[in-house]
């Protein structure tokens, strides 16, 4: 294998490592989280400027 082969073969692996982390990121924001969830009063609900949950099994969507 010659070092261009290399090269290639290390970008290619690198743009797809690049494409997985943006499509985990794209199904992560896709997800409930508190930001949506209509438990205002929810005792797991975090402060302003702590990190929000996503994917909580408590969360509660509109209703009807």
């Amino acid at each position: 294998m010659s070092r261009f082969d290399q090269d290639r073969d290390d970008i290619i692996r690198v743009l797809y490592s690049i494409l997985d982390y943006a499509r985990f990121g794209y199904s992560i924001s896709t997800c409930d989280n508190c930001n949506t969830c209509k438990r205002k009063n929810c005792e797991y609900r975090p402060k302003p400027g702590q990190v929000i949950r996503w994917g909580c099994p408590l969360w509660k969507g509109e209703e009807g």
